[in-house]
């Protein structure tokens, strides 16, 4: 596995284009095969996971996720109430297969 794959493909999705491709069909081949290779790679377990946020000792959220989809999902956390709680570590724990984006 590359390190790189991944801001790799991040950069490929941000530059396409508002008609849903790249600038010409040999590029949405050559995108295509990229990302082909980074999913057999870097996705070959599908999702089926809980992530849960804690700031130091509070629950903040969980959040479920089972099979693939494009769908996100938020929880949104109050600023001014963690930063009233001081110095307390932001933890994201994921329990179970697959791969977690934040």
């Amino acid at each position: 596995k590359n390190p790189l794959s991944p801001k790799l493909c991040k950069g490929l999705l941000k530059h396409k284009l508002k008609t849903g491709g790249w600038g010409s069909t040999q590029e949405n081949c050559w995108v295509l095969v990229a990302l082909l290779r980074y999913f057999h790679e870097y996705e070959k377990n599908v999702p089926d996971f809980v992530a849960t946020l804690w700031y130091g000792n509070l629950f903040g959220g969980k959040q479920e996720w089972k099979g693939r989809s494009t769908d996100t999902k938020q929880t949104l956390v109050a600023m001014k109430g963690i930063q009233a709680l001081g110095d307390n570590h932001f933890m994201i724990h994921k329990e179970g297969k697959g791969r977690l984006y934040y």
